[in-house]
C-alpha cells in the first residue's frame, strides 16, 4: 500500500512540476525536445533494420523515414515553407541534390522534400554509429572515405556510374561537415567532379539559418521556421573536369545569396532573453535609440541596401561581375550586422545611443571593402600608389 502511494504523488509531482519547469527553462526544452527528436529517429532507424531486410541496400527504403516523420516538425514546432518544390519534377531521371548543413535537425528538412529514386552521400564513420549506420547502410546510402584519396576517387567513380545506370538521385552536403555560424562553408570539389563525370544535373537546396530557433551551445531549442528553397537544375553536359571549379563557385554563389535572403526573412529581433520582440518592444527600443520610429535592425538593412558599388569600393570600376559581388556582399553583412545587434541586446550591453546603428554600419561596410579588395585582385588607392612609384 505505502509503494502504490508513493508511486501515485510522484506521479502526480511530475505531472505538476514538469509542465511549469518546461514553460519557464528555456535549457530544460531544449533537453525535451531533442530527447524526443532523437528517440523518434532511433526508433524509426530500429524498425528500418528490421523491415529494411525485405528490400536490403535499396533506396525505396528511405521512404519508411519519409512517410514516418513529417509528424516531427509539429512536436517540435518548426514550421516548414517549401520553394520551387516543381524543379524536383522537371528531370525524370538521375540528378544530385547540394544542401547546406546546419546541424541533425536537417533530416526533418530532408525528409520535407525527399524526392523518389534518392540516396544520400555520406561520410565513412556514419557507417558504424550502431543503428543508425545499419539503417542508412539497407536504405543504399553511398559512404565514402574521406581521408583516404584513393578510396574516395574509386567511391565516386563507382557512384557516377550508379546513379545513371539505376537512375538514381543522390542527396549530398558540399560543405562537408555542419556549420552553426550562420554563414556558409567552403564547398568541397567532389560533389562536382562526380556531377561533371556523370554529366547529371545539380539542384541546390538551401535551409534558412536555424539561429532563430537552435542553438545548441545555448541549449535552445524554440518554435521556428524554417524557408526550403530548390532553385532551378544546373545542367553539366558539355562540362569537363576544368570546369569544375567554376561549377563549384556558381553553385555556391547561388546558394549563399539564396541562404541570406531567406535567413533574414525568418530571422526576428530578439529581446534581452532571447525571445522575439513584440511590436511594442520593437517600438519602444527604436524610441529609446533612435526617437524616429526606425528600429536599429531596419536602419542597418536599409543603410546596408542602399550601400552600392562605388560606396563600398569607390577605387574600383562597377563591373557587372563586381557589382554581382557586392549584392552578395551586402546581403552578408547585413545578417552578420543584424546577429552583432541581437547578441547586443541579449547580453544588455546596448546603450541609449544614436551613433550605434551607425558604427555598426560603417563596421560591416570596411569589412565589405576589405572582402572586395581581396576577391578582385585590387588595392587600397595608397597601396596602389606606392606600388607604381616603386
Amino acid at each position: 500500500m505505502v509503494t502504490w502511494d508513493i508511486i501515485f504523488w510522484v506521479f502526480i509531482l511530475i505531472f505538476l512540476v514538469v509542465p511549469v519547469i518546461y514553460s519557464f527553462s528555456g535549457a530544460f526544452r531544449y533537453y525535451v525536445k531533442i530527447g524526443i527528436y532523437y528517440a523518434i529517429v532511433l526508433s524509426l532507424a530500429t524498425f528500418i533494420c528490421i523491415a529494411g531486410w525485405y528490400k536490403p541496400f535499396h533506396v525505396d527504403n528511405y521512404k519508411i523515414l519519409k512517410h514516418s516523420f513529417w509528424c516531427v516538425k509539429y512536436i517540435l514546432g518548426i514550421e516548414m515553407e517549401v520553394r520551387g518544390k516543381k524543379h524536383l519534377d522537371i528531370i525524370d531521371g538521375p540528378y544530385i541534390i547540394t544542401c547546406n548543413h546546419q546541424s541533425s535537425l536537417d533530416f526533418m528538412g530532408m525528409m520535407e522534400i525527399w524526392p523518389d529514386r534518392c540516396t544520400s552521400l555520406a561520410k565513412k564513420e556514419l557507417r558504424y554509429a550502431g543503428v543508425f549506420g545499419v539503417a542508412a547502410w539497407l536504405c543504399g546510402t553511398v559512404f565514402i572515405d574521406r581521408l583516404n584519396h584513393e578510396k574516395a576517387l574509386k567511391t565516386m567513380v563507382d557512384t557516377a556510374n550508379t546513379i545513371k545506370e539505376k537512375n538514381i538521385r543522390l542527396y549530398t552536403f558540399p560543405e562537408g561537415t555542419r556549420n552553426r555560424d550562420g554563414h556558409m562553408l567552403p564547398f568541397k570539389k567532389g560533389v562536382f567532379h562526380l556531377a561533371v563525370q556523370s554529366q547529371v544535373p545539380i539542384i541546390p537546396v538551401i535551409f534558412s539559418s536555424f539561429q532563430q530557433f537552435y542553438n545548441k551551445s545555448d541549449k535552445r531549442l524554440e518554435t521556428g521556421k524554417v524557408i526550403i528553397s530548390i532553385l532551378p537544375p544546373i545542367y553539366t553536359k558539355g562540362l569537363k573536369s576544368t570546369d569544375v571549379t567554376d561549377l563549384c563557385n556558381k553553385v555556391r554563389n547561388q546558394m549563399e545569396d539564396v541562404y541570406y535572403q531567406t535567413s533574414l526573412e525568418v530571422t526576428p529581433s530578439l529581446n534581452a532573453n532571447g525571445h522575439s520582440m513584440s511590436h511594442n518592444e520593437r517600438r519602444s527600443l527604436s524610441a529609446s535609440l533612435e526617437g524616429n520610429g526606425v528600429t536599429i535592425l531596419e536602419r542597418i538593412e536599409e543603410e546596408s541596401l542602399e550601400t552600392s558599388v562605388e560606396t563600398l569600393s569607390p577605387d574600383i570600376s562597377p563591373t557587372e561581375r563586381q557589382k554581382n559581388l557586392a549584392d552578395r556582399i551586402v546581403k552578408r553583412t547585413v545578417a552578420d550586422a543584424q546577429e552583432t545587434i541581437r547578441e547586443m541586446i541579449k547580453k544588455n550591453k546596448v546603450n541609449s545611443t544614436e551613433q550605434l546603428a551607425q558604427e555598426i554600419v560603417d563596421q560591416t561596410v570596411r569589412e565589405a571593402q576589405e572582402l572586395i579588395r581581396e576577391r578582385t585582385h585590387v588595392q587600397p588607392p595608397q597601396e596602389q600608389d606606392d606600388s607604381e612609384r616603386a
